[in-house]
């Protein structure tokens, strides 16, 4: 027999077990960071970085190599300053390739977990205006039929 108590509370309780599960899922995560960093401390071979440290990790590094690079200018400064003659133009902290690379490192770290966020945070809704048979019918003008919507190849508006 339906009442709208027993109802309120199987909401209630459903509502509490997804809070317990996203809570057990964030304490596991956290336990594989503290355990990655261990390992790398230890100096042991970590792999590749849980989605929630990789950030940190290639925000880390392109610290190091920006002060490893303003290292190098200084020492090669006080060279020039000791006679030693200088050869071509040396490129700065921000246009060294190794820190272009740390900051593309930095920038793709960022963009897995935005990308990871998104999928956890949303997984069930489903993309819309993205090709025909959507059941978007009429919700913008044409949007993901090729209409003029925004699409790129194929009418796609993502």
């Amino acid at each position: 027999m339906w009442s709208p108590r027993s109802r309120a509370s199987r909401i209630r309780a459903a509502l509490a077990s997804l809070e317990a599960e996203r809570a057990e899922a964030e304490r596991a995560e956290q336990a594989r960071v503290e355990a990655y960093r261990a390992r790398r401390v230890a100096g042991e071979r970590a792999g590749r970085p849980p989605a929630s440290a990789a950030v940190a990790e290639a925000e880390a590094n392109l610290a190091r190599v920006r002060a490893a690079r303003a290292a190098e200018l200084a020492k090669l400064e006080e060279q020039y300053a000791a006679g030693q003659p200088r050869r071509g133009r040396r490129a700065g902290v921000d246009d060294y390739c190794r820190v272009k690379e740390a900051e593309a490192q930095v920038d793709k770290a960022r963009a897995q977990a935005a990308e990871a966020e998104r999928k956890a945070g949303g997984a069930a809704v489903p993309l819309r205006g993205s090709g025909a048979g959507d059941g978007d019918f009429g919700a913008s003008a044409g949007a993901g039929h090729g209409g003029g919507g925004g699409g790129g190849a194929g009418g796609c508006d993502l």
